[in-house]
């Protein structure tokens, strides 16, 4: 779902910033996007630290890491 909706989710919270800052591109958008990608990833690994062991936590930290990487992997960071 994520690659169906980002840009269009870029592009709007571009419109709405350059309204207050006019000079701030839509390319500027992407690369701050872009930039706060991998804070996902060690938000991901943060909760493995915190999370008991189970088989929903698991299957939850598993689905997150691969959203997480697969983003990462999509713009090219990895």
């Amino acid at each position: 779902m994520r690659k169906g909706c980002e840009d269009a989710l870029i592009a709007a919270h571009h419109a709405a910033v350059a309204g207050v800052a006019p000079n701030w591109s839509l390319e500027a958008a992407r690369k701050a996007y872009a930039d706060a990608l991998p804070f996902a990833l060690f938000t991901t690994v943060g909760a493995a630290n915190v999370l008991a062991a189970g088989e929903h936590e698991d299957k939850l930290l598993i689905t997150l890491l691969t959203r997480n990487v697969d983003a990462l992997a999509d713009w090219g960071m990895v």
